[in-house]
């Protein structure tokens, strides 16, 4: 099974149990289309090896449910897209850490959603590739010590462009083969900022086609649709989003301001703290 999309999609990222993770379903413009489209792993557990062949789509067959993430499980996200029955995958997103706030930890309290808008590609069939890493035994390389190393959670889904845009999809790099094991080893506990293995976000990614978000929504024009960060709307710091969290869009009613950064409109759907 595949989905058909025009220009862009939401991945819910959720996971099974024991602490670990998996992509569980695609949002396709405020619809859910579940996990049919995914190619799932064989499991929840994590490539550490990255160089073996698990690092392309780790597919296999699972179900979904269970929990996002444990809290401790800190780490980056990145999304990439290739040509179907290609491997070049080319970054069309990513996100790492700030101040007190990681990747993983926005997942979570976005209730184990990661918005992520495609590019407006031409007519085709094409793989997403979701990808978190985290880093909480990535102090030691898998190399060093097997039982330790970072933890790379990968699912893939199937996208059918049916009204293409005009956007050519370039080289990319290879899975396996695009990191090593030097670039995912990092003391998360040691503070600073984590360097995202792999290619450069592409310039693709600002190539963005239709907004994302719930069906039927209609867009808030209020601050929630992107304000010049800071405390808007009364609220206090200490209720505003953290960086990279939700700040706005249609049917959003949590905070409307930013602790950092400010809060950006992405779409009508979706407002980020940037």
């Amino acid at each position: 099974m595949k989905f058909l999309a025009s220009a862009c999609t939401l991945v819910s990222l959720a996971s099974s149990a024991l602490a670990h993770t998996t992509v569980q379903a695609v949002w396709l413009n405020g619809s859910d289309k579940g996990a049919g489209a995914l190619r799932r792993p064989p499991n929840n557990n994590p490539v550490k090896d990255v160089s073996s062949g698990s690092m392309y789509c780790n597919w296999a067959h699972e179900y979904r449910g269970g929990e996002i993430i444990a809290s401790s499980h800190k780490g980056p996200i990145a999304v990439y897209i290739s040509k179907e029955g290609s491997n070049s995958w080319v970054k069309i997103d990513e996100r790492g850490n700030s101040p007190g706030s990681w990747a993983t930890d926005v997942l979570i309290s976005n209730g184990a959603k990661h918005w992520v808008q495609l590019p407006a590609l031409q007519q085709g069939r094409y793989l997403v590739r979701a990808e978190w890493i985290t880093l909480h035994e990535s102090d030691t390389s898998y190399q060093a010590n097997p039982a330790r190393g970072a933890q790379i959670y990968i699912g893939c889904a199937q996208v059918e462009y049916s009204s293409g845009g005009s956007v050519s999809i370039p080289a990319g790099v290879a899975f396996p083969g695009a990191y090593s094991f030097p670039a995912v080893t990092f003391n998360v506990y040691a503070g600073g900022a984590f360097p995202i293995p792999g290619p450069a976000k592409s310039y693709i990614a600002g190539a963005a086609g239709y907004g994302i978000g719930p069906a039927n929504s209609t867009p808030n024009t209020g601050n929630n649709g992107g304000n010049n960060g800071g405390n808007t709307g009364g609220s206090s710091s200490g209720n505003c989003a953290a960086i990279y969290g939700q700040c706005g869009g249609a049917g959003f009613a949590g905070a409307s301001c930013c602790a950092a950064g400010r809060c950006v409109a992405v779409n009508q759907w979706y407002s980020q703290c940037q």
